[in-house]
């Protein structure tokens, strides 16, 4: 399903918190404040998720396109593993095979990658349940590293 334009995003990362602040059952079981990409700071509440880009895997380039193949993770923190997996479940059906732009590039598909991991925290202060939904993700980006080809007419 298309989602359309996402206003303001600037990339990959950018879209997906708006798409999660807009879809009010992830924004009820995670506020959006607590959808993080980087380093989680030491006194985050419980549940969080953490956003994490793990790179392209290949890459198409046109004249003034790039195709990728990215996978993302998002990594829930929770209290219990039936929350955890709740919120795995609608990350992934907000997210899985749906498209959306953000006017210089775009997702072409989400491709949910399975069923998500989960595991108990080994540190004996922490009791905490890591849950990970994973997804590949079909890029297309405009290129900035060469100027646009436009075409001229002949005198």
């Amino acid at each position: 399903m298309d989602l359309g334009t996402i206003a303001g995003a600037t990339g990959l990362e950018s879209a997906l918190n708006a798409l999660w602040a807009a879809n009010a059952a992830l924004a009820a079981a995670v506020p959006a404040d607590r959808l993080i990409t980087g380093r989680v700071p030491p006194s985050e509440e419980m549940p969080y998720v953490r956003l994490e880009p793990e790179g392209g895997s290949e890459s198409e380039r046109t004249n003034a396109s790039l195709y990728a193949t990215e996978r993302v993770s998002f990594h829930i923190w929770s209290d219990g593993i039936d929350a955890a997996r709740a919120i795995a479940r609608l990350i992934r059906d907000c997210f899985a095979s749906n498209s959306f732009n953000w006017g210089s590039g775009a997702v072409l598909d989400m491709k949910w990658d399975g069923p998500p991991l989960s595991r108990q925290t080994s540190d004996p202060e922490i009791k905490a349940w890591q849950t990970t939904v994973s997804f590949t993700c079909s890029t297309w980006q405009q290129r900035v590293d060469t100027p646009a080809i436009t075409s001229s007419s002949g005198d």
